[in-house]
């Protein structure tokens, strides 16, 4: 006899109670028969149980009731519902008052258990209790325990999870007390379901685990099924779809070999989920179908209802949410019928939720969530609360309200933590960081911008490559809104490398898109930024010119206009003569209305006084701008004036004017701050132009046009300027060499002022900020589809720069491929576009630099010689600035009344210990340094306070060029590394002019190690 058989063989010598006492017989075929059940090989069972029905020797009551009973068992057990309560029936009319109340609870917990099997949990639980109270005083132990399990398994069905967890553990008890193992399997298998729709995910494969190894020992090859289908649950559950897939597969060969349809049925239908869920949409369908057809036949209620349910998700897979919705009410209803409060009814109130949703329902949405969170709370089924919450919270959103948007995808969060859906928790992080970007505030971006970093961390840890990708790509988006774009770029490279590790084009197609606008919005940035730098540049060069002054006034009015959405304007400064102002510019508006502004009386007193300040005018509420607006050729509504001045003296006005409805504001805050911003750049400006009208009314002028803005005493720097100032009358190639920073651009752009060419425009080119192929095409043009990319042609700088000057700064960093291309145009003066074959002359002067020594290049190789001869046509070489001390004094005086203007500060020269270490320094970054120096120290003082050794950076303040020796020793040995990392970052970074990618080549380090070092330390670009 087998362990199995021992296990079981309590169940054969079952006897026939009360007044019936006739002696109990069991036939050889019985037995066998027995021994085939215990091994739950139930057809053969049949068999031997049939034979031994037909025996002579079986006549008595308790052995045609024992075998009766054993057969309904092996239908039951096979899935065959109908033939069971046959076989009941036939027991049943054995029975007559004589017999007490344990034979008919034996009856009952078989009819209990057909219930359900076929989802009828109510009458189940019912008619199980009947059985409970007859037997469970009786010395049937075994039998007792089946119908403890019977109704833990009842109120599992009905979602009340307690009272399930206590019967299961009576039930696993009483196993135990008569040594049952087949039933301590059974238990355990129980168990696992519970902690599987409880979310104790660990604990739930704990149980199964232990209920699998005893079937495997017992030889319970129906009951090695059933735990495979629910280990197969938990496998989908958690999201491990190739083990859930091999559970459910073989789980549906061994029901089919042993003939039971029921669980033939569930693993059927739990495949056709899992293709759903591994998007194999064809296979699910076919399953889906198939098992809903058998179900149907079969009288199946609960898998009747989950086939509607899965059939529902297929269909929301594949945008088909009308059928979805039709699939979905279906399954409601026949779940609503079996359990009204279960855990498949709280299932497809969050599915039908999530249908009316999509289909722009979300009121309906709402109602339906308030009720499956109800059912979902009460069964037990924590499992899809998370899911409702965020169905709850896409709702709110899509009606606009994101306050509670927010706050139920941040319960869906911590619902799928609670519950250990990490997967669930990661897209529900992807969907709240979606709600805070929509906020459209920067703390709504911040805030979106950490989830979506604990996101990308929790994604790495389940090893979801996918998740990552869309995490990456939000985080993209969110960066971009900062203005992060250096950071944007670095989680599309991210995403972009998981990507091309899972193989998915689709997503990398998509990102290389995404890339190519973040950068051309790079490119944009800093074209803008050079434009305005450009008109900078025209203010401050027209400080020693008046007509080139007002070009630049002219630009940065527009500049004000376009920012502030306003109509038309005009600048007023004074005239030549001094004085009375003069209407300098006007932008859409004519030089006669500017006047007619201007000479009323409704320009502010104090635009004529040594005030400064901002006033706004209303045509509704003011009536000189009411008698002024007859004499315009255009409607007068609000009037902006910002007063230009500066050290006490008048220096014009700012006029804009803006056509506004009278109700609202004519200017944000946020505009006002930059029309103030902008209007210390003009007065400073203008400033200077007075003051260098005034000198030059009483001294002659000391240098030529064009080298305004090089501040030097220098004799080698003044017979450097007198040198380009001879080059510039002709059209020889010159070359600029000299240390970072010692202003090598500023000469360049004097040589072109002092030229003939001063009217045509100036390029000047930073060759080491662009790839080769870049550069080839931004110089010599290109044509439509002469790469990848070029979806249009381009004109190249040296023909946009004709009949003017191009200067091409770090030549040193070109390829020598690129340097034969130039080489090439200087001898032919002809370019060809990338991609043509068509040469065209061009009329430019080149003028070229370079910070390293390109002699010495020459001789390693790393530059062309031929090249080399060729832009050396007119070698001048740009002195340090330690090699020009005197300078520095006037440097210093320079930056400090520059900036002191810019920050609206009055602050005080340095003391004489302060200019006494400016003066011993080395300036490795030369002028630029001193400027960035002497800015620093005016942020960090108070307004009307002296500049002294605590306002400089460390490596300036120390004393002499060895530094402060206590000082330094008071260091630790971490910040004496820092501050070595931090020079030499800061240090490379300028002599790249601040292009990280060549910065981070230089310094051998990665691009984002770069980046996050230069976010370390505070460095802020140009």
């Amino acid at each position: 006899m087998s362990d199995a058989r021992e296990e079981k063989d309590w169940q054969g010598r079952k006897q026939g109670q009360g007044g019936r006492k006739s002696r109990s017989v069991s036939s050889p075929g019985e037995e066998i028969g027995q021994m085939h059940y215990s091994t739950e090989n139930y057809t053969t069972a049949l068999e031997y149980f049939s034979r031994a029905l037909g025996s002579p020797d079986i006549s008595s009551y308790p052995d045609r009731f024992r075998i009766l009973l054993r057969m309904s068992d092996c239908h039951r057990k096979k899935g065959h519902y109908v033939e069971a309560r046959q076989y009941l029936e036939k027991a049943r009319s054995l029975l007559d008052d004589a017999v007490v109340d344990e034979d008919c609870g034996k009856i009952e917990y078989r009819e209990a258990y057909i219930l359900l099997a076929q989802g009828n949990y109510d009458d189940a639980l019912r008619i199980g209790f009947s059985a409970y109270r007859r037997l469970k005083h009786s010395d049937e132990h075994g039998e007792v325990a089946d119908i403890q399990l019977l109704l833990a398994n009842c109120y599992h069905r009905l979602g009340l999870s307690s009272e399930a967890e206590d019967f299961f553990m009576d039930a696993l008890s009483s196993y135990r007390r008569i040594e049952d193992r087949i039933g301590i399997a059974y238990v355990y298998n129980n168990l696992g379901l519970l902690h599987k729709n409880a979310c104790r995910w660990n604990r739930a494969i704990a149980s199964l685990s232990k209920s699998h190894e005893l079937a495997k020992t017992l030889g319970l090859t129906q009951h090695l099924i059933r735990v495979q289908l629910n280990l197969g649950v938990v496998y989908s559950k958690l999201r491990r779809f190739p083990d859930a897939l091999s559970a459910f597969v073989n789980a549906a060969n061994m029901a089919e070999r042993f003939g039971d349809k029921s669980k033939l049925t569930k693993a059927i239908l739990m495949q056709g989920r899992t293709y759903i869920q591994c998007s194999d949409y064809a296979k699910a369908e076919k399953c889906i179908v198939r098992a809903q057809a058998m179900a149907n036949d079969l009288g199946y209620g609960r898998e009747s209802a989950l086939a509607d349910e899965y059939l529902g998700e297929l269909m929301m897979a594949r945008g088909l949410y009308h059928e979805a919705l039709v699939n979905f009410n279906n399954g409601l209803r026949k779940a609503r019928k079996i359990a009204p409060e279960g855990d498949v009814t709280a299932e497809l109130l969050a599915r039908l939720a999530s249908a009316h949703y999509h289909l722009n329902n979300p009121k309906k949405a709402l109602l339906l969530i308030d009720e499956g969170l109800e059912v979902a709370n009460n069964c037990g089924e924590f499992y899809e609360i998370g899911f409702l919450y965020r169905t709850k919270g896409l709702c709110h959103g899509k009606i606009g309200d994101l306050k509670q948007a927010i706050s139920n995808l941040t319960t869906s969060i911590e619902m799928f933590d609670k519950f250990g859906n990490p997967y669930g928790k990661t897209q529900s992080e992807q969907l709240l960081s979606k709600s805070y970007i929509r906020v459209r505030t920067e703390a709504g971006l911040l805030k979106a911008k950490q989830i979506l970093s604990d996101s990308i961390v929790g994604s790495s840890k389940l090893d979801d490559s996918q998740g990552q990708i869309v995490s990456q790509v939000l985080l993209a988006c969110v960066e971009q809104r900062l203005g992060n774009l250096d950071d944007a770029l670095l989680a599309i490279y991210e995403a972009d490398r998981l990507a091309e590790e899972e193989q998915n084009p689709k997503f990398r197609r998509f990102l290389g898109a995404m890339r190519a606008r973040v950068e051309a919005k790079m490119a944009s940035a800093t074209t803008r930024v050079i434009d305005q730098f450009s008109i900078f540049g025209d203010i401050q060069t027209g400080a020693r010119s008046r007509e080139k002054l007002v070009e630049g006034l002219k630009s940065t009015l527009k500049i004000i206009l376009d920012k502030v959405e306003a109509d038309s304007g005009f600048i007023a400064i004074p005239a030549p003569s001094g004085g009375r102002l003069e209407v300098a510019c006007t932008e859409k508006m004519s030089q006669k209305d500017a006047r007619l502004i201007l000479g009323s009386n409704s320009v502010p007193r104090s635009a004529n006084q040594n005030q400064r300040g901002l006033t706004i005018m209303d045509s509704l509420r003011d009536p000189e701008l009411r008698k002024l607006s007859d004499r315009l050729s255009f409607d007068l509504s609000t009037l902006v004036f910002q007063n230009l001045g500066f050290e006490g003296e008048s220096l014009g006005i700012l006029c804009i004017h803006q056509e506004r409805p009278s109700s609202s504001s004519p200017l944000e805050q946020e505009a006002l701050n930059f029309v103030a911003a902008y209007s210390s750049l003009l007065s400073l400006s203008v400033y200077e132009l007075i003051r260098n009208e005034k000198r030059d009314r009483l001294k002659p002028k000391r240098q030529a046009k064009g080298f305004e803005t090089i501040v030097t005493e220098n004799q080698g720097m003044l017979k450097l300027l007198n040198l380009a100032e001879r080059v510039a009358h002709s059209d020889a190639t010159v070359l600029l060499q000299g240390e970072t920073g010692t202003g090598k651009g500023l000469i360049a752009y004097a040589v072109h002022l002092l030229s003939e060419r001063r009217n045509r425009k100036f390029i000047h080119v930073n060759c080491a900020a662009m790839p080769e192929a870049l550069l080839e095409s931004e110089l010599f043009g290109h044509v439509r589809g002469a790469f990848t990319g070029a979806i249009a042609e381009k004109e190249g700088l040296l023909r946009q720069a004709h009949g003017g000057t191009i200067f091409l700064d770090e030549i040193g960093k070109t390829s020598l491929a690129m340097q034969g291309k130039l080489l090439q145009f200087l001898d032919t003066g002809k370019v060809r576009k990338v991609g043509s074959n068509d040469f065209v002359p061009v009329d430019v002067r080149v003028i070229c630099a370079s910070k390293t020594d390109l002699m010495a290049m020459c001789n390693e190789g790393r530059f062309l010689e031929d090249f080399f001869y060729r832009i050396n046509d007119f070698p001048l070489t740009v002195p340090p600035l330690r090699d020009r001390k005197e300078d520095i004094p006037l440097l210093v005086c320079h930056y400090l009344n520059k900036f002191s203007s810019d920050m609206g500060k009055s602050v005080g020269p340095f003391s004489d210990e302060g200019m006494e270490r400016l003066m011993s320094y080395r300036w490795p970054g030369n002028v630029r340094e001193l400027e960035k120096v002497v800015k620093r120290a005016i942020i960090l003082a108070e307004s009307g306070e002296g500049l002294d050794l605590h306002h400089l950076p460390p490596e300036v303040a120390r004393e002499g060029n060895g530094g402060d020796r206590q000082a330094g020793q008071r260091l630790t040995l971490r910040d004496r590394i820092e501050q070595v990392e931090k020079e030499a970052i800061l240090t490379a970074l300028e002599r790249c002019n601040w292009n990280r990618s060549q910065a981070a080549i230089e310094l051998g380090i990665s691009y984002p190690n770069l980046l996050s070092k230069i976010k370390r330390y505070g460095f802020n670009g140009c």
